[in-house]
């Protein structure tokens, strides 16, 4: 039974940990997807201001030219390309798609959490035997059909190119959080042993209009660095290349 449980506890992890990457990435994506489309929307408006302007300088101090007449109809040709190319692409389309697909990864990645809690704090024995039955079956025809789905979105809005490109963009981000979470580890151990040389003497000029920290972390950090050590976090160790394989294997069924 212990054994079972131990599996099914290692499944959860390691689709939380697929969850939890997979909402990464699409953060990325969506990142991306909005400096396009902001780009394109602060263009327009900036366009839409100079042929405003440009026809109001026209009218009041009547200049006349080609270059006065050609001026608005290549800018307004200008959004109606812009706009068109928009809608081409059906960014906004994409854009609530990854929205809504972020949203179900949260659920998802709150759902493992929740599942896990349960199996780890329950107790299998005779006298409550049926409630670890209902536990598993709720795992299974809920909790792991609701990741099939959102996993099947996934794919649907990743092609493998990109999956490619923001995994690559998530290793490196991924390796920086694991030094600044070890960094505020290691102060929130030492919090009260932290001497007051680590702070910065700054003028009045530095002090209310320069971006210069009150706090010389470099220093804290160089002279620290050797006496840090961390205990892992098994929650939060390096994913493997390898996906969690999804197969009938990997069902953990009821005991009757």
């Amino acid at each position: 039974m212990e054994n079972k449980k131990n599996k099914l506890l290692n499944q959860i992890r390691e689709l939380r940990r697929s969850a939890v990457k997979h909402k990464a990435i699409l953060s990325f994506k969506y990142s991306n997807l909005m400096t396009k489309i902001n780009f394109v929307q602060v263009s327009v408006i900036f366009v839409s201001t100079a042929i405003t302007f440009i026809e109001t300088i026209k009218s009041q101090f009547d200049y006349k030219g080609w270059i006065w007449d050609m001026c608005p109809i290549i800018l307004a040709t200008y959004i109606a390309l812009i706009t068109a190319i928009l809608r081409f692409f059906k960014w906004e389309e994409i854009k609530e798609d990854i929205s809504k697909s972020k949203e179900n990864h949260i659920f998802i990645i709150n759902k493992f959490l929740k599942t896990k809690n349960i199996i780890e704090n329950i107790k299998i024995d005779q006298n409550n035997l049926e409630n670890w039955n209902n536990i598993v079956s709720t795992y299974e025809n809920d909790t792991f059909d609701n990741y099939i789905n959102i996993r099947e979105t996934f794919d649907t809005i990743m092609p493998y190119k990109e999956l490619i490109y923001y995994k690559n963009k998530f290793k490196h981000l991924y390796l920086e959080m694991k030094l600044v979470n070890n960094d505020i580890e290691y102060i929130h151990k030492n919090k009260n042993a932290i001497p007051k040389n680590y702070y910065n003497k700054l003028n009045c000029w530095n002090k209310y209009f320069c971006c210069k920290s009150k706090i010389n972390h470099k220093l804290f950090f160089d002279e620290n660095n050797l006496d840090i050590e961390y205990e892992p976090e098994s929650e939060s160790e390096p994913e493997s290349e390898s996906e969690p394989e999804l197969n009938n294997n990997c069902y953990i069924l009821s005991v009757t």
